[in-house]
């Protein structure tokens, strides 16, 4: 179980990073990244370098989180393989040991119990999966957004550069 909290807790903390890049100082000295208000080509092209940094340390945390989602995904589906297979054999237990006051009813929770533990380890391993899929939900918006960011201001220096060709 520590093994999926602290899975959990990193995928956690590349979110936390992701969105402090994006609406952030993210340790920059210039601090949040801001619109493309500026006028001049140098301060553009200082905000294009800022945010291609972000962006490039955001495609690793996609990458990263998409990894860690494909894992969370076999370790579902193995944790829930385990389940199914531990209720069998204790359903097929309590139906050898009949009781003669005993219930399908009565064997059956029976045998939940019996492989409660393993239903457990599958639950954690699903809710480990649902985090992992917002996690890259949100990481992946990030990525769609800075990358807007970056073509937006491309296009801002390329239609200055054409303008101030256009003076000469």
């Amino acid at each position: 179980m520590s093994n999926e909290s602290d899975f959990e807790a990193q995928i956690l903390a590349w979110v936390t990073e992701a969105l402090e890049l994006r609406h952030g100082a993210a340790g920059d000295p210039k601090g949040r990244l801001r619109g493309a208000e500026q006028e001049s080509i140098a301060e553009m092209t200082d905000l294009l370098r800022r945010v291609r940094a972000r962006s490039d340390r955001i495609d690793e945390l996609l990458s990263k989180v998409t990894l860690a989602r494909g894992r969370a995904r076999r370790a579902k589906e193995e944790a829930a393989f385990a389940a199914d297979q531990a209720l069998m054999q204790a359903t097929q237990i309590r139906a050898g040991s009949r009781v003669e006051f005993s219930s399908a009813a009565e064997r059956a929770a029976d045998a939940k119990l019996d492989s409660f533990n393993e239903r457990r380890v599958a639950y954690l391993r699903d809710r480990l999966v649902s985090v992992t899929n917002d996690s890259y939900e949100v990481i992946s918006q990030i990525h769609w957004q800075l990358d807007a960011i970056r073509k937006d201001l491309r296009a801002a220096l390329h239609a200055l550069q054409f303008e101030s060709s256009l003076e000469r």
